[in-house]
């Protein structure tokens, strides 16, 4: 992958869905186009990650003005050579995509979270676990999140409840991070690839 972790091509790191947003949200650009953030929060329209695929053309203008390399994504195993440019609807997705997460990072984040507002079931849950008990910080985090991202918790949540009536934490592993658990399904779609917050400070 030519921005994974292990990538000469800044920026790095995109084949970890918790790092994307960190790793592109008001972080200035590193090859070209130092001037502009990846995906810039104040102005989410001129951000470089947008600018990379949407160009009309085989090389890049920097939101800020300037060459910014060539029009992403390139070929398969031919980096600096532009591939085939991006459907319409794909674009849109991403250019929805950043909007959102310039949206949301705007908005106050819950009280104890120091990180950005979830955006993903998974980041829900490390949201949860980050507001030890507190219900009301709790309940935050699933509102600032996605729509799909609430639903996919509401479902895991729906199946705890039932499976805990009490959520106490001995039933909660039992049932959400050991195989065979009544939740280890919703658990499982919630989180995708990533490692469960709540079985990993709770249920080891």
């Amino acid at each position: 992958m030519c921005h994974g972790s292990m990538s000469v091509f800044p920026p790095r790191n995109l084949d970890k869905p918790s790092l994307i947003r960190t790793t592109l949200l008001n972080q200035p650009a590193e090859l070209s186009c130092k001037g502009d953030y990846y995906l810039d929060a104040s102005d989410p329209l001129s951000s470089y990650l947008l600018a990379t695929v949407t160009s009309v053309g085989r090389e890049v203008t920097c939101p800020s003005g300037g060459r910014g390399g060539s029009r992403m994504p390139n070929r398969e195993g031919m980096p600096t050579i532009e591939g085939a440019r991006l459907q319409d609807d794909e674009l849109a997705c991403l250019t929805w995509w950043v909007v959102e997460v310039a949206r949301l990072s705007r908005l106050n984040p819950p009280p104890r979270d120091a990180g950005l507002p979830p955006l993903t079931c998974h980041e829900i849950r490390q949201c949860v676990v980050g507001c030890s008990g507190d219900s009301g910080c709790a309940a935050r985090c699933d509102r600032l999140a996605l729509s799909t991202a609430q639903i996919q918790h509401l479902e895991l949540q729906k199946c705890s409840l039932a499976a805990c009536p009490s959520q106490e934490t001995v039933c909660r592993c039992v049932h959400e991070c050991r195989a065979g658990g009544a939740c280890t399904d919703p658990v499982g779609i919630c989180n995708s690839s990533e490692r469960d917050p709540f079985c990993e400070m709770h249920c080891k």
